[in-house]
């Protein structure tokens, strides 16, 4: 099982669908369904994985443009809260020379126009904390890299960790009410790459 996908942690994955349909964080952890993967689904992850394995080299050159000198940095870094249930499957983490240590995500999708997506930006965030739990050190910003080749800085303040915070209460209010929660997307704005396509009834 992917340790992002863990059903009785919340992983950044529930953060960022919960941001664009808290449906999916639903269906997975009160209805305990799995997701149908499709061609879509199916093709997008094989992408990720390539475009990952491109683009190792294509952040070190991003970084230093943007003069961050990293010292050293890991891949698919799983970070656990045990204690609160928490679990992120971090892309990067990179540690620069000043000792910063910076988490550095991976899209398979353009930016939206040279900025970060909103659901990426707190997905982001709530890896920012679980660094922060895990290394006694306060994170302040982080890195998304897009298809578009673009390297963006994400400022990470109180105000974006006190909405993942928001966040986490609300998944787990959902899961120990089972109550459904209201779809912030619209219906023709889905294309049900998330899986949940086939049982959803927006």
């Amino acid at each position: 099982m992917d340790p992002e996908e863990g059903i009785d942690y919340i992983s950044g994955t529930d953060i960022k669908n919960w941001i664009y349909c808290p449906l999916i964080v639903f269906y997975r952890k009160v209805m305990r369904l799995e997701p149908k993967i499709f061609e879509q689904q199916r093709a997008g992850m094989e992408k990720h994985i390539e475009i990952q394995n491109k683009i190792k080299r294509r952040i070190s050159i991003a970084a230093r443009k943007r003069n961050l000198e990293i010292i050293h940095k890991e891949f698919n870094k799983v970070i656990l809260n045990e204690e609160e249930k928490l679990m992120g499957l971090i892309d990067m983490i990179a540690v620069l020379r000043n000792k910063e240590i910076v988490p550095i995500e991976i899209k398979t999708m353009k930016s939206n126009n040279g900025k970060p997506w909103r659901d990426h930006v707190y997905q982001l965030a709530f890896y920012a904390m679980l660094l922060e739990k895990k290394y006694m050190k306060i994170i302040k910003r982080g890195y998304i890299y897009y298809e578009d080749n673009q390297l963006i800085e994400v400022v990470i303040t109180n105000h974006e960790k006190a909405m993942v915070k928001r966040i986490i209460n609300s998944i787990r209010e959902m899961i120990e009410t089972e109550r459904q929660p209201k779809v912030r997307i619209q219906a023709k704005k889905c294309t049900g790459g998330c899986g949940y396509k086939w049982i959803c009834k927006k």
